[in-house]
This record gives C-alpha cells, structure tokens and sequence, in this order.
C-alpha cells in the first residue's frame, strides 16, 4: 500500500495548503495512506531526509518533493510509486509517464534506462583515418 507523508513547515508556513493538498489526495485516491505530519514527528522526519525546513512530501519513504506540488504532480509520483511496488522494483528505477487522460485514474508507465547504448548495428559508422603518403 502506498504512503504519503506530508511533512509540515517549521515556521507554520503554507499549513492550509498542504491540508487541502493532503484532502485532494484523500478525495482523488481513497487506496493511498495520507498523513500530516507535525511536532516532534515532524522534526525527525526532516532531519531523516536531510532538510531544515519543509514543506515536504514524502512518497513511500522517498522524498519527491520539496514545496507543496500540484495535485497533477503529486498523482503522478503517486501512480509511479505504486507500480515500483507492484513489480518490486527499487525506488531508483527509472520511469516516466506516458499519458494520463483527463478523468482516468489509470497511468501507464514506460521503463527508460538513462544511459542506454544503440545496438550496434545502429552505431554510427567510424570514419577511416587516411593513409600515410
């Protein structure tokens, strides 16, 4: 099950908005845990994920975002953290978003490796050094 930790600011900044973030999600996806975290929780958390200040979102123990992110964003981390999980993948694997559509709550995910090479048939060709005269 996925988890999502919203960790509050230090100076109260931006509590309404994390709220209504947190609310939107809840809305928006019932299966997801939400949890606002503030005080003593909130302090080691931060310290945990190596920030002095928040506000923070923290998706499945990973921290995706510093700031409060649009409902959009935050769906999107949330679909990818969701598929890590089901396929047992590390939280390092690459992914993007293919398409999400306007209402459907369906994301597809498409594997990408960062540093993929070409087969070698697809290499570009050498160019031949010219011979000494």
């Amino acid at each position: 099950m996925t988890t999502v930790h919203f960790l509050s600011s230090v100076q109260g900044h931006q509590v309404s908005r994390v709220r209504t973030i947190a609310q939107k999600l809840r809305d928006h996806e019932p299966s997801v845990t939400v949890e606002i975290l503030e005080g003593e929780k909130n302090a080691e958390a931060l310290k945990l994920h190596k920030l002095q200040f928040g506000p923070a979102v923290v998706v499945d123990n990973r921290l995706e975002f510093v700031g409060v992110p649009r409902l959009s964003m935050l769906l999107n981390r949330v679909a990818i953290a969701r598929k890590r999980a089901e396929s047992n993948l590390p939280s390092t694997e690459m992914f993007k978003v293919e398409a999400a559509a306007k209402d459907a709550k369906v994301v597809t995910l498409l594997r990408h490796p960062a540093a993929a090479t070409a087969p070698a048939e697809h290499q570009p060709a050498k160019p031949k050094a010219e011979s000494a005269k």
